[in-house]
């Protein structure tokens, strides 16, 4: 379980819907600090860790990465991350899809999931096979509510 920093965390409300090349995108949270970022009606979707997240492990120093056209199972493990407040923590991810693309630039640059994790830190984009799925994680709201509680 990752533990919560006392570091603020900016609002997510302003980064729940953003537009990339005319697509919207949605991102969609778990209580493990991490996101699926996705275009509504798409399966396809990126995943990555949250700020709070990202600021709870400190600075990540590598990133194991799952192999293209893998599978991914909910819950089951789909990097390792060696961060300078955990070891070497998995991460299990929050839907179950084939991987697409794992983000190779993580390789040289892990520092990447600290500096933008919702963005060019993300992990994996992944073609969603039970979009469904998304239905048990949390808006942007819902997740800064939860950040709230823990603080």
């Amino acid at each position: 379980m990752f533990r919560l920093a006392t570091t603020a965390v900016t609002p997510l409300a302003r980064r729940t819907l953003s537009t990339t090349a005319g697509a919207l995108t949605e991102y969609k949270f778990t209580k493990d600090h991490l996101y699926v970022a996705h275009t509504p009606g798409s399966t396809v979707a990126k995943v990555g860790l949250a700020p709070a997240g990202a600021i709870a492990h400190g600075p990540v120093a590598y990133v194991a990465l799952p192999d293209p056209e893998s599978q991914v199972e909910a819950g089951e493990s789909v990097v390792s991350l060696e961060c300078s407040l955990s070891a070497n923590e998995k991460v299990a991810s929050p839907v179950s899809g084939h991987v697409l693309a794992p983000n190779y630039s993580l390789f040289e640059n892990p520092s990447l999931v600290n500096d933008d994790p919702l963005d060019a830190g993300h992990f994996v984009e992944l073609r969603m096979t039970e979009p469904t799925q998304l239905d048990s994680l949390l808006d942007a709201a819902e997740y800064e509510a939860y950040l709230a509680q823990q603080s």
